[in-house]
């Protein structure tokens, strides 16, 4: 019989060690007892597909949905990749039915269930705290909540948490830029991402002298020199510039001048998801056409000179647009947010353009979270209305002198005319015990006084704890 490739590849290492096929084959401490749970062992147990062309994944069984149980295995995957890798996860969980006390099982999922709108692209290791982060501040049992079919169901547990891996082939871990495949597969630009005639990857930062070379006729065997040449020119204009971190937006209009050369920038956004454009978008009107990929002007030359430069400016890395016309279909108004099909109707239309900022937040809208009697109620415990209110009040009210030696100065716009000396605090409540009025009295020391004071409010708020504990002792018995 033919060994599974799998096993063979996970058993080379301790760390890459899978559970047993039958959880039977587990120490009895840590079999689990609930059938759907042993009915989807398969599924739950740690288990990985590991050193394919394209796609990885890692699954491992979840004790509990604790953020540190959760993150860590990350540095083992990322010391297991060897490409530039995009990085998504999800879970496995069981529901338990309110009514039926039936139990679902629910798979991991590459596909539909993934934790994150948008994968993570993890090109150096200091790309993982970002992981972390949203792995830590990802609250696991409200993600799971809200893949529950409805409010009769509720969460029994969360069983496994699965890595998924999409491999960049040729993209080594620790590459200087990496393009999206919109910009490296576009026709009307050149990339500069790497040299090509080694094909080694750029990390000098002279991505816009290149450009500048290529769009004065340099050839690409000599591309390094006559960028190269117009970096030195560049130096000499900026000697007060000790290091060089790469050519900003902000230098572009002293250079234009410098080179005698004006300089357009764009940028390429997507402007939907993946396959959110339908048909309709095809019959509306130039202005109103969302194409899937949108070029914005980022910078518009003010300049005449013969010679124009057209670049594409993606993070911090410029690449050379060689090809208007097969550069983008379609431009977007970086103030009001229109599209247009030909860039000179958009130069047109910027020129007049009166439209505020757009802001998009992410997030969405703001929505209220469920107060703590919802989630009760969500799995399957009923308040009555008036344990939804606090019942207890305390108020007190002080009677005081005041000092006319402040010792504090008096400014222009301030004067100090008193201090509030406290001699005396009266304090009640509407709590059993302590529904009379107490007052203290201050025998000099006035920080002695609201001490007591407050240690009485303490003791108030200790005895209305005690007594709302037994209001909701039926709840703490049925939650242990």
């Amino acid at each position: 019989m033919k060994p599974n490739p799998i096993e063979k590849k996970a058993t080379s290492s301790s760390i890459w060690q899978e559970e047993p096929r039958s959880i039977a084959d587990l120490p009895e401490v840590q079999q689990s007892s609930v059938l759907e749970y042993r009915r989807h062992w398969h599924q739950i147990r740690t288990r990985f597909s590991r050193q394919n062309r394209l796609l990885d994944w890692y699954n491992y069984r979840l004790s509990s949905p604790q953020p540190q149980e959760v993150i860590q295995h990350l540095d083992e995957i990322f010391t297991d990749q060897s490409t530039v890798f995009k990085l998504n996860v999800s879970f496995g969980f069981i529901l338990r039915n309110n009514e039926t006390g039936a139990l679902q099982y629910y798979y991991a999922s590459r596909n539909n269930e993934q934790v994150f709108e948008a994968p993570f692209q993890i090109t150096t290791a200091a790309d993982l705290p970002h992981v972390r982060d949203a792995l830590l501040n990802l609250d696991v049992l409200e993600w799971v909540r809200q893949r529950r079919p409805n409010s009769k169901w509720v969460v029994e547990q969360v069983t496994n948490i699965t890595f998924f891996v999409t491999k960049l082939r040729g993209h080594p871990i620790g590459r200087g830029q990496s393009l999206p495949h919109y910009i490296v597969e576009n026709r009307g630009i050149d990339a500069l991402d790497s040299n090509r005639r080694t094909g080694k990857i750029y990390g000098d930062n002279l991505c816009f002298f290149r450009a500048l070379a290529l769009h004065n006729g340099s050839h690409t065997k000599n591309l390094e020199r006559d960028a190269k040449h117009y970096y030195e020119k560049y130096r000499e204009f900026f000697p007060e510039k000790k290091k060089f971190c790469g050519v900003k937006l902000k230098e572009l209009i002293d250079l234009e001048h410098l080179y005698e050369v004006n300089i357009f920038v764009y940028s390429l956004e997507p402007t939907k998801p993946d396959g959110e454009e339908g048909e309709e978008d095809i019959e509306k009107e130039e202005e109103d056409f969302a194409p899937e990929i949108a070029a914005q002007l980022t910078h518009r030359s003010l300049c005449h000179y013969p010679s124009t430069l057209y670049l594409n400016l993606y993070q911090n890395h410029f690449s050379y647009i060689k090809d208007l016309k097969k550069y983008a279909k379609s431009y977007c108004c970086s103030r009001c947010g229109k599209f247009w099909k030909h860039v000179g109707k958009l130069h047109r239309h910027e020129r007049t353009c009166e439209a505020k900022v757009h802001y998009m937040f992410p997030g969405g809208a703001y929505k209220t979270p469920p107060t703590i009697f919802q989630l009760l109620e969500d799995e399957g415990f009923t308040i009555a209305p008036h344990l939804k209110y606090f019942p207890y009040r305390a108020t007190f009210d002080f009677e005081c002198m005041f000092n006319r030696q402040t010792g504090l100065n008096n400014t222009e716009k301030l004067t100090w005319n008193a201090k509030h000396i406290p001699l005396s605090v009266s304090v009640c409540s509407n709590v059993p015990d302590y529904d009379q009025p107490k007052c203290f009295v201050s025998d000099g020391d006035s920080k002695q006084l609201v001490k007591e004071m407050l240690e009485h409010l303490v003791k108030i708020s200790e005895r209305s704890y005690d007594l709302l504990r037994k209001e909701f002792n039926f709840l703490f018995e049925s939650i242990d």
